[in-house]
């Protein structure tokens, strides 16, 4: 049976969560910085302040491992070492960033633009790499004058990553070849939210409730799910692949079961308050 702990309160909202290997849970505050916390004894490990990570910070991300923060204050990226507290990278950008990954070996951050814009750096080379996208990325008539562009998603799988912004359609390359691109369209306006199923399956969400689950292998091979479940911005696998847990930014938390096409339970897990961001180690 699930449990709920009321470990800690956090002074400010929450921006960025990550459950680490070790059963430790690591977040960022909006405005009081860094906490390394274990959430079974309900200890602190870390507690850290840094004057660049507050309310001006537009987008940031933890490295797989947790040791390392890069956050944006609008087009300027600094890379916080956690354990020694540490600035260890300021990367100086052209443009406002409004959303940042980090890659799974960790060397690679990805980055979006207010302009649509998708740049890879390394983060001990303050020059861009490349350029993986920019949106919208299918070109015609309707999107000859863009007023407010975006990109809205990002997910990665080994050294694969998918990409979502305006006009809904999705790119896939790998980070390192930038080989086998793809790019997969369904008839939606904004996909808000991207998850490998696994290296042949990607599945996506829109702002109507629709999940797609996408074939890698035919871009136009998916199977699409109507829900009722408006505007998800978190989808996380479960144990058991054949179920997904979706996060509506409300208080309570769905279960899916994308096997048989069902809402398992749309109410699976009620809080007090509204859910920013969901972890799973």
């Amino acid at each position: 049976m699930l449990t709920i702990n009321h470990c800690l309160k956090t002074r400010s909202q929450i921006t960025q969560l990550k459950a680490l290997d070790n059963n430790n849970i690591v977040y960022a505050t909006e405005l009081h910085g860094i906490r390394i916390f274990n959430p079974n004894r309900c200890e602190t490990q870390i507690n850290l302040v840094n004057k660049n990570l507050n309310s001006k910070t537009t987008a940031s991300t933890f490295s797989k491992d947790g040791k390392l923060l890069a956050f944006v204050n609008k087009n300027i990226i600094y890379i916080l070492h956690i354990p020694t507290h540490k600035i260890i990278k300021i990367i100086k950008t052209n443009e406002i960033i409004t959303i940042i990954t980090f890659d799974n070996s960790s060397n690679y951050i990805i980055c979006g633009t207010k302009r649509g814009r998708v740049i890879q750096y390394r983060y001990n080379n303050s020059s861009s790499l490349s350029r993986l996208c920019s949106f919208p990325l299918q070109h015609s008539e309707k999107y000859k004058i863009i007023k407010n562009n975006f990109v809205s998603s990002f997910t990665i799988y080994k050294n694969l990553i998918a990409i979502s912004g305006y006009g809904g359609a999705i790119f896939i390359t790998d980070i390192l070849s930038r080989a086998n691109r793809q790019i997969i369209a369904h008839e939606t306006i904004q996909i808000n939210t991207l998850c490998f199923l696994d290296k042949d399956s990607l599945l996506s969400a829109d702002i109507e409730g629709n999940i797609y689950i996408s074939s890698l292998q035919n871009s136009k091979e998916f199977t699409k799910i109507t829900t009722s479940l408006k505007n998800i911005k978190q989808i996380i696998l479960m144990p058991n692949p054949k179920y997904i847990l979706v996060n509506l930014e409300t208080n309570y938390l769905a279960i899916i079961d994308i096997k048989t096409q069902k809402i398992v339970d749309d109410k699976y897990l009620i809080f007090h308050s509204n859910i920013n961001s969901i972890a799973i180690s």
